[in-house]
């Protein structure tokens, strides 16, 4: 596998393919934000992730079943169980 130094460097090339265009300073800026856009979503997914698995785990703790979960839900039973043990491996280790 080719490893790359910098986008700038060289144009990109791969085997057996004629050799791409190196990107222009725009679209490296677009990139480098969609990357960090990236980066902020998928943070705050796990941070939501973590917040509704916290939740079903305490209503779980309530006496709430997990089907009833699921069927309010509109979901599996099996992701509902899913998120309920992750709540407690992070609670419990």
């Amino acid at each position: 596998m080719a490893r790359v130094v910098s986008v700038h460097s060289r144009p990109v090339h791969s085997p057996g393919r004629p050799p791409g265009r190196p990107l222009t300073d725009d679209e490296v800026r677009i990139l480098q934000l969609l990357l960090q856009l990236h980066g902020r979503a998928s943070g705050a997914a796990a941070e939501y992730t973590e917040q509704l698995e916290d939740t079903i785990l305490e209503f779980r703790e309530r006496g709430v079943s997990v089907r009833g979960i699921a069927t309010a839900l509109d979901m599996s039973p099996t992701q509902v169980q899913r998120w309920t043990s992750a709540a407690r491996d992070r609670r419990f280790g």
